[in-house]
C-alpha cells in the first residue's frame, strides 16, 4: 500500500451506514423508473445494497438528467468523484455547486445525500 495517497483513496473501500441508509431510503422513496445516478464507486454500493444500477457511471454537469435521481456517498459530499477510464479510477472534484443551483436536495444523513 502507498502510504502517500490521498485519503480518499484510503476511505474508498469503506462503507458508512449513512450511506446503506440513503441507498434504502432511495430504494423505498424513489418515483417511477427515472434513472439512478453516482459516480463508479457510488454505484457499486447502489449494486450492493439497493439493488439499483446507476445509469451514468460518470458525474458530469452536461450528463446529469433533469428527471434523474443523484445519489452522493461520503466522499461525494466531501467533493471527490471518482470515474473509471481505460481500467484506471481518476479522481476529480464532485460538481456540487451545479447540483445545489440545478437539482433539489431530497435527502441529507450528513453521509449520504440525494438529489432529484
Amino acid at each position: 500500500m502507498t502510504l502517500a495517497q490521498p485519503p480518499a483513496a484510503l476511505d474508498q473501500p469503506y462503507t458508512y451506514d449513512t450511506e446503506v441508509a440513503g441507498i434504502q431510503w432511495l430504494a423505498a422513496n424513489r418515483i417511477g423508473t427515472n434513472p439512478v445516478e453516482a459516480d463508479l464507486v457510488a454505484n457499486l454500493r447502489l449494486q450492493a445494497f439497493g439493488n439499483t444500477n446507476s445509469a451514468i457511471l460518470g458525474i458530469f454537469p452536461r450528463t446529469i438528467q433533469k428527471k434523474s435521481y443523484v445519489y452522493l456517498d461520503s466522499a461525494n459530499v466531501s467533493g471527490i468523484a471518482y470515474y473509471g477510464y481505460q481500467n484506471n479510477v481518476v479522481t476529480y472534484n464532485y460538481p456540487l455547486a451545479f447540483l445545489n443551483t440545478h437539482k433539489n436536495l431530497i435527502y441529507n444523513d450528513g453521509g449520504s445525500e440525494i438529489y432529484r
